[in-house]
């Protein structure tokens, strides 16, 4: 199916209710993009230490560009299910919960990273069925991740053939 297609189908399904396009989690758990909750083992490690974010910057990155320090606004920490993104500039902290997996309780979040004072947290079960890009560099980003198919709102400037349409499709 060409890029425009894909993209006007997409939109006319968000037209009809969004939900049609969605894969319920026994198909998202048949092609593997969910855990299987039948076979959930508390403490099983989702988030394998070669995958896991580093410290931002990354120190190869702070030993060639100094000048970088917004990097040091995110902090991103593991639970065996879960990961918690705090983000400094906003005071919001994003519980990530592996989908297929049970959420973790407010002692489990807090024993992996704490809410600071000020700070809102905010639930999502990951990876996310659909979503809103809202500049254009997220779109470049979404795309090399193959990964754009999620994407039901772009920013008006968005340059690509098929961002473009997705636009005048409204």
């Amino acid at each position: 199916m060409s890029c425009i297609r894909r993209g006007v189908k997409q939109f006319a399904l968000l037209a009809l209710g969004a939900e049609a396009a969605l894969r319920d989690l026994e198909q998202r758990v048949a092609v593997g993009e969910c855990a299987d909750g039948d076979k959930y083992v508390s403490g099983t490690s989702y988030f394998p230490t070669e995958v896991q974010v580093g410290q931002l910057p990354s120190s190869a990155v702070t030993k060639v560009e100094s000048e970088v320090t917004s990097a040091g606004l995110i902090d991103v920490k593991y639970g065996s299910n879960f990961k918690v993104l705090t983000e400094r500039l906003s005071k919001e902290q994003y519980v990530l919960t592996q989908c297929g997996t049970p959420e973790p309780t407010a002692d489990d979040i807090e024993a992996v990273a704490a809410l600071g004072e000020g700070y809102q947290r905010k639930y999502f079960t990951i990876p996310l069925q659909s979503v809103i890009a809202g500049n254009t560099v997220t779109l470049a980003f979404l795309r090399r991740l193959g990964v754009q198919d999620r994407v039901s709102h772009v920013d008006q400037y968005a340059t690509g053939a098929c961002w473009q349409k997705s636009i005048s499709c409204g």
